[in-house]
Formats: C-alpha cells, structure tokens, sequence
C-alpha cells in the first residue's frame, strides 16, 4: 500500500468474481497482469488501470483477440479468431476492424483490403471459396457498381 492505495504486485477478487492477478501502481492495474471475467481471461500489459499495450483475451465462447490495445480497446495491429473458425487480420481502431486487414470466412471466402467500423469500405478484393472475385471499392460494407472488376470462375 501507498497512501492508502494498492501499490505493487497483489491479487484483487470483486464481488461479481471478476479477479486481477499482478501490479498495482497508486491503486490501478499497472504493468503486466491477468484479468479474469466470467466472459473472458486477459493476459497483457494494463497502464491506469486500463488494457494498454499487447495482451491476449480469450472469451468463454471460444473466439480470442491477441493483439494491441490501447485505452481498454483493441486498437494498433491484432488478430481476432472467432467461434465459428473467421478470423480477421490487421488494424483495428477503437475495437473495431478499421484500417487494411483481412478476413477469412469460415466458408473458405476472404476479403483484402480496407475496413472502416467493422465494414468493408476502401479499395479490397473479395474472392469467395469458389473462385468468383470480386476487385475494386467498397461503401460501408457494399461494393460499389461499376467501381471494380468482376471475375466469375465457371
């Protein structure tokens, strides 16, 4: 304790169940630790009291995050893994997929290219799992006639 808050390394278990496990720093998490939820386990970097840095969270549904964050958020380079076995790589902005990055759809289909909240926005290609290709812009997750170039594998 420094005056009269958590300073240096200890463990911290709240009402809910929720526990963190490593440093403290003039009481908030501050430094490499492990926070554990009913939703999910976080393993990484923590400044003030907030995810910050790299980390990995694994989520009880299966899917993970392991990546960069920043002010609690996924934000700089991550991958995100998904339940279903979609993954997503590349930037992400306030949580969200947002920046160049790819996705892979549990059908075998993947998108390259830019994203923007979560939405396909920006130049990409779009090749679906049975060759058909998709080359050109997309707005806000739909891609824009006469923008690109279509290829349909027969």
């Amino acid at each position: 304790w420094r005056e009269g808050k958590r300073h240096g390394n200890g463990q911290l278990t709240f009402a809910n169940g929720t526990t963190y496990i490593g440093p403290f720093h003039m009481g908030q998490y501050h430094g490499k630790g492990v926070l554990k939820s009913a939703n999910s386990v976080f393993e990484g970097m923590f400044v003030n009291g907030k995810m910050e840095g790299f980390g990995v969270q694994k989520m009880t549904d299966g899917s993970v995050f392991e990546g960069e964050y920043w002010d609690g958020r996924p934000h700089g380079k991550g991958l995100r893994k998904f339940k279903s076995g979609a993954e997503y790589k590349g930037e992400f902005r306030w949580g969200c997929f947002d920046g160049e990055g790819e996705y892979l759809y549990d059908d075998g289909s993947t998108y390259r290219g830019f994203w923007k909240a979560d939405m396909r926005d920006g130049f990409g290609v779009w090749e679906q799992s049975g060759g058909d290709r998709f080359s050109g812009l997309w707005l806000q997750d739909v891609a824009l006639n006469g923008k690109g170039v279509r290829i349909n594998r027969q």
